[in-house]
């Protein structure tokens, strides 16, 4: 199922033009442009007061961003990764977060295997 969703969320990306951007948590480091990558997750959880986003990928690790926006929980966020030199997602930060769709509570609960 997890694969499904991981798919259906690939093709959303693909599809989808978005207008809602935030560039997220980036420090000032020269990016090596051969050490991006895309991604996708759901958002989960949001805290205003914060002002920041939680979200969970397909794997399911667990990204945070700032800026809450116009997001919701429930929607589908394309990612603009920096890997950090490393092999391990770990330590990876969202360079660009894009409005990608909206899945709904179910599709939540469906990721989160609730």
């Amino acid at each position: 199922m997890k694969k499904l969703i991981a798919l259906t969320l690939a093709l959303i990306a693909l599809l989808t033009v978005s207008t809602a951007s935030a560039t997220v948590f980036l420090p000032d480091v020269t990016l090596d442009y051969d050490r991006l990558y895309s991604h996708m997750a759901i958002i989960t959880e949001i805290s205003v007061e914060e002002d920041i986003v939680i979200m969970v990928d397909a794997a399911g690790m667990v990204w945070i961003m700032e800026g809450v926006e116009d997001y919701t929980v429930g929607d589908f966020v394309s990612m603009i990764m920096f890997d950090n030199y490393s092999a391990s997602v770990k330590d990876d930060m969202i360079v660009e977060a894009r409005y990608a769709g909206f899945g709904g509570m179910e599709v939540v609960q469906m990721w989160m295997g609730e």
